[in-house]
């Protein structure tokens, strides 16, 4: 069973994919974030290579990363890279 979620796209990930925001089918439940996100990135792909440094939020809350995640039709996940300015 597939859980239909929005994903926020925030800065460089907004402008690799060209949108801000995507509809993912994923699964119902996780054990980490690691684990979501490699979901999430085979629908959006132009972001794989941040993966590494993307921060998760779930319904506006940061997860940690080895947070076991359970999903509803209701949530909204939040792709954010590492900010930086002056």
């Amino acid at each position: 069973m597939k859980v239909s979620v929005e994903v926020l796209l925030f800065a460089e990930c907004r402008e690799r994919a060209g949108k801000d925001s995507i509809t993912c089918d994923v699964a119902p439940s996780y054990d980490n974030v690691d684990a979501l996100l490699r979901a999430i990135i085979a629908s959006v792909p132009e972001v794989a290579d941040l993966s590494p440094s993307l921060m998760v939020a779930i319904n506006e809350e940061y997860v940690p990363d080895q947070q076991a995640i359970v999903l509803t039709a209701e949530d909204v996940v939040a792709l954010i890279p590492p900010l930086s300015g002056g």
